[in-house]
């Protein structure tokens, strides 16, 4: 595998439209990867990133909500529970769909079980914001895009240049 090559794949590429396979042993290859994907998140000034975002179908995905540095987090077969009663709307961008936000209903809160990249299991209760984008990511690990779960969709009006006449 050339981790080096690796990048964010675009809707509407048929990887997007799949569901992730748990990760069995989690290798070298696998934190490279991990490592890779904290990266292209950062570099894109995203908040998550999933495995099947690069192409990969991996049930794993990194993120970051706060954007602090030093703060990413890699989520390996993550499993989400202990989903709170109250939801709510949020426009959500993705990296996979560019210029395109959509106002997604998500439960508020919810816990994240997952291994680290050595394997250890933990769970995590996340903040409201940190719920949205763990939803968001396992989203992706089932083949789901936030087009699939467009309410309002909101596209950025394309700027054109005037040209010149001479």
């Amino acid at each position: 595998m050339v981790i080096d090559t690796l990048k964010i794949l675009k809707y509407p590429h048929p990887a997007l439209m799949r569901v992730a396979e748990p990760i069995g042993e989690i290798s070298n290859d696998v934190r490279r990867v991990a490592e890779h994907m904290i990266n292209l998140m950062t570099l894109h000034k995203g908040v998550g990133l999933a495995a099947t975002q690069v192409g990969l179908n991996w049930r794993m995905f990194v993120a970051n909500p706060l954007r602090i540095e030093g703060g990413s987090v890699v989520y390996i077969n993550p499993t989400l529970h202990d989903f709170s009663v109250q939801t709510a709307k949020q426009v959500e961008g993705c990296l996979s769909q560019p210029g395109v936000s959509v106002k997604v209903e998500r439960f508020k809160r919810c816990t994240v079980r997952a291994q680290d990249v050595y394997g250890q299991w933990f769970k995590v209760r996340g903040s409201v914001f940190e719920s949205r984008v763990w939803q968001h990511e396992a989203d992706h690990l089932n083949g789901t895009n936030i087009s699939d779960r467009a309410g309002d969709v909101h596209r950025p009006k394309k700027k054109y240049k005037q040209r010149k006449r001479r």
